[in-house]
């Protein structure tokens, strides 16, 4: 479920949960190593997103932030943050943006029990710029350093590189 108001200044909240009602394999397992078998995950989430300077028909620059937590027994990732902003038109548009994925308590002392040195959190920091090329064919690169890749401590941090296409059949 997600609830949504609109506030002045053309910013708009949200508020949500989701739950799933199926049996799942806990992350850890019993003392003997056999999986525990629970039923439900759950999680909540808020996002507040918006135009924050500029007007209608001329370069603007928008702004969110979102966090969220989950069922740590059944998903690896426990709370999330991200946020980021936008500036520019209709026609070109650079974005900068954060995002931070924490693992839950069960998925470090999983990690550290199979032998994986992990590390608590992975950062991603993403640069883009979008480009209307044609009234139907959008341009889109994107650049993003990961901090801590897949948690793990043995990891270089790493940087990836991105193209995507939009195509507009409208």
């Amino acid at each position: 479920a997600e609830a949504e108001h609109a506030l002045p200044g053309h910013i708009i909240a949200k508020v949500g949960a989701w739950g799933y009602t199926s049996h799942f394999h806990a992350i850890m397992a019993d003392t003997a190593g056999a999986p525990i078998s629970t039923r439900g995950s759950r999680g909540v989430y808020a996002s507040v997103q918006g135009q924050l300077a500029g007007a209608p028909g001329e370069a603007v620059l928008d702004g969110w932030v979102r966090a969220g937590i989950a069922t740590a027994r059944i998903n690896p990732v426990g709370c999330y943050l991200g946020g980021g902003v936008t500036y520019g038109t209709d026609v070109a548009r650079v974005g900068a943006a954060v995002a931070h994925a924490r693992l839950g308590d069960p998925a470090m002392r999983a990690a550290v029990g199979s032998g994986i040195h992990p590390r608590r959190a992975e950062t991603s920091i993403e640069l883009t710029y979008a480009r209307r090329m044609t009234r139907w064919l959008t341009v889109q690169p994107d650049v993003q350093y990961v901090i801590d890749p897949g948690w793990r401590g043995d990891r270089r941090d790493a940087l990836v590189a991105g193209l995507r296409l939009i195509v507009s059949l409208s």
